[in-house]
């Protein structure tokens, strides 16, 4: 009777650990996303090559937002369309690469190195100037506090 208790305890502890260890999850094209982490400016090398012919690619600096915590992003619907840039799902996701408006990059660089809060719509990498798996449009960026 202990025996199956124990396995009872054992069972149920397993299954609230599995959930405390969720990564948090979001979706593609959903408006106000909320992301946290530490604000970086990495060297990437640019066009023609992106990194393939270093001696011929420009470069460049993007900002990435290195994440308090990984996160899970799914697409935004169950149903898929076959040619759906946003269909993959990428777990354990640590970085993303912010893009943000021209009108409010003035003062980003004092970001800095600094945690943020990063609110803004989050996407698929598809393009050789995404240099992240998952890349945020970013609407506000602030000092998380």
């Amino acid at each position: 009777m202990l025996t199956r208790s124990i396995v009872g305890l054992i069972g149920l502890l397993s299954v609230v650990l599995g959930i405390a260890a969720q990564e948090p999850g979001y979706r593609y094209d959903t408006a106000g996303v909320q992301l946290q982490g530490t604000l970086v400016r990495r060297q990437v090398y640019g066009p023609p090559g992106f990194g393939e012919t270093p001696a011929q690619d420009e470069r460049g600096a993007i900002l990435v937002l290195k994440l308090s915590q990984p996160i899970t992003v799914r697409p935004a619907s169950q149903v898929v369309e076959k040619d759906n840039p946003n269909a993959d799902v990428f777990k354990n996701v640590r970085e993303v690469q912010l893009f943000i408006p021209r009108n409010a990059e003035h003062g980003v660089d004092k970001l800095v190195g600094r945690v943020v809060l990063a609110s803004g719509v989050l996407h698929e990498h598809v393009a050789p100037a995404e240099y992240t798996d998952v890349w945020m449009d970013v609407k506000t960026i602030s000092v998380s506090h």
